[in-house]
């Protein structure tokens, strides 16, 4: 769906924010790119969604090459929607309908068309009684909803989501987890960076890890989060499933069970 080669980007001469990023984001796959602040995971967003231009390398979409022309960005930022970690950026129309309507409305919809779409994508992130409320007077957690649905009722392929989680609760996190989920079998081809561990290993199809602009590691997420040593030095969280699992087997109790476990009680 998306593929990168040896894309390099700084935003001051002598300082690369990335360096030489390869990879390849399969469709309809959730990928989550991890990394500490400052790893380079929201500039590489931005060259995903065609807002910032490498400096050197490729970038293909479906197959073709991207060009950064006003008609080739148009049709790429229609197909590829990016939500920011802080709703507070994104967020500008005074109603929460007016903010969700923007996007289809600038892309030339029908009223009709319009209204549908604002509908459905305030029913998916279960909104609907916010549609008359201020921007301004509704929740950060809520806030974060109207970001996601402003950018779902474009109906775009592939979902860039920055930190979703960021700053939100337990019950706002596993909120939007469904959510994303749900998009997910939908279709969806779903982009997400974060520095929470646990939402990781729980989400993730596929891993990578950045560090300083790098990718430094790539893979299934069992592939990834089975290397507790390269975790820990990279100052990241061991999952509390992993560090479950690594007790049971220390134990020599069943993890098989331990997963039945979870199913069967809906964890």
């Amino acid at each position: 769906m998306v593929k990168l080669e040896n894309i390099c980007f700084s935003y001051e001469r002598g300082n690369e924010v990335l360096k030489n990023i390869t990879l390849n984001i399969k469709k309809g796959k959730k990928t989550v790119f991890l990394g500490e602040n400052g790893s380079g995971k929201s500039t590489l967003f931005l060259i995903i969604n065609g807002l910032l231009k490498a400096e050197k390398g490729n970038m293909y979409f479906e197959g073709k090459k991207v060009l950064h022309g006003k008609k080739n960005l148009e049709e790429l930022r229609k197909k590829v929607g990016i939500v920011f970690q802080d709703p507070e950026i994104q967020i500008f129309a005074p109603l929460v309908f007016q903010e969700i309507s923007y996007g289809p409305e600038n892309l030339g919809y029908s009223k009709e068309k319009v209204e549908e779409n604002v509908d459905k994508a305030m029913k998916e992130m279960n909104i609907e009684e916010l549609r008359e409320k201020p921007c301004h007077h509704i929740s950060y957690g809520q806030k974060k909803r109207v970001s996601i649905a402003s950018v779902t009722a474009m109906e775009p392929e592939v979902l860039i989501l920055d930190e979703p989680t960021a700053w939100l609760d337990s019950r706002n996190t596993k909120g939007v987890l469904g959510i994303l989920e749900n998009f997910s079998k939908a279709g969806k081809t779903l982009i997400v960076s974060t520095h929470d561990t646990d939402f990781a290993y729980e989400f993730a199809d596929y891993v990578y890890v950045l560090n300083k602009g790098e990718i430094v590691r790539e893979g299934k997420r069992e592939e990834v989060f089975s290397d507790l040593k390269f975790l820990k030095g990279l100052s990241l969280n061991i999952p509390n499933q992993v560090k479950i699992m690594a007790y049971l087997r220390e134990k020599g109790m069943n993890v098989d069970d331990y997963y039945r476990f979870l199913k069967d009680n809906g964890l």
